[in-house]
């Protein structure tokens, strides 16, 4: 018997449908935590590959002051070589309320990706038209597949935790857009893009993807599809010169 088979005939002895799907939902997201939990061990500690460029040896992780802020914002205050202020804002916040306790940057490191995995299912979701068994599956894999362990077990990887959260965002939105219309659904793809360029800048290859949603949903090439691409071009030519 197939698989979507046997979930139909599941699903169709549970009394509410949508709480079925919300309880799996849980599910994926506990095994997930449970993956992941050693993590948040006491045994943890900080590395000494990046994580004194990071954090214990940062200086602009140690102040959330109006003036440390616009000197993590700005360009010439780079981290490691590379300038991901959003990325280093998220760690100063955590130093904030844990000072170097690392299992303060360890837990949001995990609630992270426990974001992630809940964004790639909402993705799917609306990529494959609502097809629960895909997208849950594929979750599920997402968020307990191994090649994700340094993402969240090394805190200088948080970077790519947080880039990957509002790139999957932005292109939610921009499906969205499709899906819907409105200016306010473009801009809000726009504005994540931007701040997932800001966390990493791997995020700059987005507007490609944003083609590829575009010809996944039908639409025929035109001059407003390359208008409504300029922004999001021109933010990935800045964050990729900076």
């Amino acid at each position: 018997m197939r698989l979507g088979t046997t979930w139909r005939i599941i699903s169709a002895h549970v009394h509410s449908p949508r709480r079925f799907h919300l309880a799996i939902l849980l599910l994926i997201l506990a095994a997930t935590t449970v993956s992941f939990s050693p993590t948040l061990s006491g045994r943890k500690q900080f590395t000494n590959w990046d994580d004194p460029g990071y954090v214990t040896a940062q200086p602009l992780v140690r102040s959330l002051a109006p003036a440390n802020l616009r000197a993590i914002f700005s360009p010439d205050s780079d981290v490691v070589l590379n300038y991901h202020p959003i990325t280093v804002l998220s760690l100063a916040f955590d130093y904030w309320r844990g000072g170097l306790d690392v299992r303060v940057y360890a837990t949001t490191n995990l609630v992270l990706h426990l974001a992630n995995t809940l964004l790639v299912f909402l993705f799917l979701q609306r990529l494959t038209d609502g097809r629960f068994v895909v997208s849950a599956l594929s979750a599920l894999w997402f968020g307990i597949h191994p090649v994700h362990a340094e993402s969240v077990a090394w805190i200088s990887a948080r970077k790519e935790l947080l880039y990957t959260l509002f790139f999957v965002a932005s292109c939610h939105a921009y499906l969205g857009y499709l899906a819907a219309g409105g200016a306010g659904r473009l801009a809000l793809s726009f504005c994540l893009f931007v701040l997932s360029c800001l966390s990493k800048a791997t995020a700059v290859p987005l507007p490609l993807v944003l083609v590829l949603l575009d010809f996944l949903r039908g639409r025929k090439p035109s001059t407003r599809m390359v208008l409504e691409k300029i922004p999001f071009l021109a933010v990935s030519i800045v964050v990729g010169v900076l």
